[in-house]
């Protein structure tokens, strides 16, 4: 008499699909998930800044920055304000002006204006207001993706 629990023959014993069955449902769900599913395309959100396309929805933090010269300021009405007034004071020597939208690591540089030098190439107040303009503009670009 054979016994119920053994297998009734030596194929179903050895049978090497027989040792990767329990795998089949994390193989399935990883297979998923590496082709997207469970993601729709249309609720993502893109960002095009020209040369590229960022995904918002993969992004942590978005940090708008001005910079001028090694000095750093928040690209608001408030920091263009103060930027705009250090210019007008001289307070740097040779700088540039930059208007820079961090994602996370990647840096998106909105606006850069030409190096200036107070001795070869000196600032005017045209050069300031065209650079309070494109920082102004660089503030709505940001605002535009909020």
């Amino acid at each position: 008499m054979q016994n119920a629990l053994q297998p009734t023959s030596i194929l179903d014993r050895y049978h090497p699909a027989r040792r990767f069955l329990p795998l089949l449902p994390l193989i399935a769900l990883l297979a998923a998930g590496g082709v997207g599913c469970g993601r729709r395309p249309d609720t993502e959100r893109f960002f095009d800044y020209g040369t590229g396309k960022v995904n918002l929805d993969r992004i942590t933090y978005i940090t708008p920055r001005i910079k001028v010269g090694i000095d750093d300021f928040p690209l608001t009405d408030a920091g263009i304000e103060t930027v705009i007034g250090h210019l007008h004071d001289g307070r740097w020597s040779y700088f540039d002006v930059q208007a820079q939208i961090f994602f996370d690591e990647f840096v998106w540089r909105v606006f850069r204006s030409e190096t200036f030098d107070k001795d070869e190439n000196p600032l005017t107040s045209d050069d300031i207001d065209s650079i309070e303009r494109e920082l102004r503009s660089a503030l709505r670009r940001y605002q535009a993706i909020q």
